[in-house]
């Protein structure tokens, strides 16, 4: 599973992209979830997250297309061979997209948060979006 949310943000940080990334770790962990450190994959950057047994990537970068100023990407990173031994981990997905969503909505100057799919960011991300996770 993949959700991708998009938005606009300022700041005065010499670093925004860093910044950021920072205080939405910050929000999942104080959410209750552990973090590892954040990674710089010189385009954004990334950390993981644990909900319930399941581990998540999420990834924060730059987009800065004049719509979408900023993207954050979440991806479940259950194997291949879990899924196919019948695991899942839905119920675990939906809890860390809300939790994200509290998070980015309580940053001070975020602004125009929208929620895609994957298929419908990167085909039609001006038409299909949301303003929460769950529509």
């Amino acid at each position: 599973m993949q959700t991708q949310a998009t938005f606009r943000w300022t700041s005065g940080e010499p670093d925004a992209a860093r910044t950021l990334t920072g205080l939405i770790a910050d929000g999942v962990t104080e959410a209750g979830f552990g973090c590892t450190e954040i990674e710089d994959l010189d385009y954004a950057h990334a950390f993981r997250t644990v909900i319930g047994r399941r581990n998540f990537f999420l990834m924060i970068g730059e987009v800065d297309d004049g719509v979408r100023q900023w993207l954050v990407s979440t991806k479940s990173e259950l194997g291949i061979f879990a899924y196919l031994m019948g695991s899942r981990d839905y119920q675990e997905y939906e809890v860390l997209v809300d939790v994200l969503h509290d998070v980015l909505s309580s940053i001070p100057g975020l602004t125009d948060l929208r929620w895609y799919t994957l298929n419908d960011y990167n085909e039609r991300p001006d038409e299909n979006w949301a303003a929460t996770p769950g529509e």
